[in-house]
């Protein structure tokens, strides 16, 4: 399986995709991905709301001849372990038939490696010709690492390094000589400034064995940076220019969104978590189009409640304002009041809303009149809520709803089954009373003749009711 973000993002780094003026770089990109679809080369498994493809695969046919094609024009090398244990002898056949010196210097083409065995680097490329591009390593070994840093000058013109897998004590000088990178994924304790060195970084992937990592004042030095994601709490410094960040992950709002405006203008996909009570503004981010905001409350999963270790319960303190650009958005452990649901609802662009783990907090939420004006997507799951009041006018556009791990909610609204658009209803881990409201909305859309309708219980499709004939 292949997760569109990533490889979407490297197709930038390697520039394949060249920017037109009136369009963002990932648009265009989603737009040649739609296009690979389109002609039945990609098998698509799961897409956005949007509609954009978010995880797919390629058939094993389309997948042998991509391989003997790229090996047939260079365009990559792929190294695994062979059948014998003579790993070197096998890699050396390999190299062998890509260092034809006449063609490698005759050449310009670029060459990718990907490597899942621990291997000799130097002998990838010539020290005179420097032709390696990419290099994603899937092995956990990190004498690979040293060794680009001690022969930096034969990766100088290296745009994409992924070290996902290989977990570095520290960060080796060499790879900040690396300045042409535009895609890096490390492993890293601590993040060190310099990093802050590669200015041509448009993706910066990090991932950590600490809770929490502390940017240095130098990261607006990555004047080109686009993408910033961090797999834990990312605490930024004051930052003396704006940055051209469209997607930043797991930053963590102390001191209000103000300073994203100031800093981050053009952000458009924004995963944040906020410790204070103050006013937290997001309506100012005019370009914000993905909002995920994760509290610092407690969790609830199965009725069992327990503490959140981010920080000291909040529920029911923030003060939250939405841009009315979003169209996904996530709340987890803020612990809103439903009275606070409103807001939502009125958000003009609004496609999907995820709540989580107490996102809000309350047995009743009564939806009332307003509708969701294009809200295609609901999905709530860890809540006490109790009941629940809601009409097909209340959803025009849902085509699906999930429900999960709410074992107080008696039922989903009977009418919800009436929604013209509504193709799935997915529920997991709830209970029995919730389940007999299910049988009665397959039942009354049965009897109507809409067997359009799909409703899953814990991942199994539940079977359609027999309409009743009269004699």
């Amino acid at each position: 399986m292949i997760h569109s973000p990533s490889l979407l993002w490297v197709w930038m780094a390697e520039g394949f995709i060249q920017e037109d003026g009136s369009r963002r770089l990932e648009e265009i990109a989603n737009s040649y991905l739609t296009d690979l679809v389109d002609r039945n080369l990609l098998i698509v498994e799961n897409r956005y709301v949007t509609g954009d493809v978010f995880v797919f695969k390629v058939h094993d046919l389309v997948r042998q001849v991509c391989v003997e094609k790229g090996k047939e024009e260079r365009f990559f090398l792929k190294i695994e372990s062979p059948p014998s244990n003579r790993l070197y002898d096998f890699i050396g056949k390999q190299i062998n038939k890509l260092k034809n010196p006449k063609k490698v210097i005759t050449t310009n083409k670029q060459r990718r490696v990907v490597t899942h065995q621990e291997i000799d680097i130097m002998s990838l490329c010539l020290s005179t010709t420097p032709s390696i591009r990419s290099l994603l390593c899937n092995h956990r070994k990190t004498t690979l690492t040293d060794n680009i840093s001690k022969f930096v000058q034969s990766f100088a013109l290296l745009r994409v390094l992924n070290l996902e897998r290989c977990r570095l004590i520290d960060f080796s000088p060499g790879l900040a000589l690396l300045v042409h990178l535009r895609y890096l994924e490390i492993w890293i304790s601590l993040f060190p400034s310099s990093i802050c060195n590669l200015w041509n970084l448009q993706t910066l992937i990090v991932h950590t064995t600490s809770g929490s990592m502390v940017l240095p004042s130098s990261i607006s030095n990555l004047v080109n940076l686009r993408n910033l994601d961090c797999k834990a709490d990312l605490y930024l410094p004051f930052i003396g220019k704006p940055m051209k960040l469209e997607n930043i992950s797991n930053v963590v709002v102390g001191v209000g969104v103000d300073s994203f405006k100031k800093c981050f203008p053009s952000i458009n996909d924004l995963t944040c978590t906020l410790y204070s009570d103050e006013e937290n503004d997001f309506e100012v981010l005019h370009h914000l189009q993905i909002l995920k905001i994760i509290g610092s409350g407690y969790s609830r999963r199965r009725s069992v409640e327990r503490e959140f270790v981010r920080g000291e319960p909040n529920l029911g303190k923030y003060h939250i304002r939405f841009p009315a650009t979003v169209k996904e958005l996530e709340i987890v452990r803020c612990g809103l009041p439903w009275s606070d649901m409103s807001i939502i609802q009125s958000l003009p662009n609004l496609e999907s809303l995820v709540i989580t783990h107490n996102g809000f907090e309350g047995t009743l939420w009564e939806t009332g009149e307003e509708p969701f004006q294009r809200l295609k997507f609901l999905r709530f799951a860890g809540l006490n809520i109790k009941q629940w009041e809601a009409s097909s006018i209340n959803f025009p556009c849902l085509e699906e709803l999930q429900v999960g791990v709410c074992d107080d909610l008696i039922e989903i609204p009977l009418e919800l089954g009436d929604i013209s658009t509504l193709e799935y209803i997915k529920v997991f881990f709830c209970g029995a009373s919730l389940l007999v409201s299910l049988q009665k909305i397959q039942q009354e859309q049965d009897d109507v003749g809409n067997y359009e309708l799909e409703i899953f219980v814990d991942g199994r499709k539940m079977p359609s009711c027999i309409p009743k004939h009269d004699d």
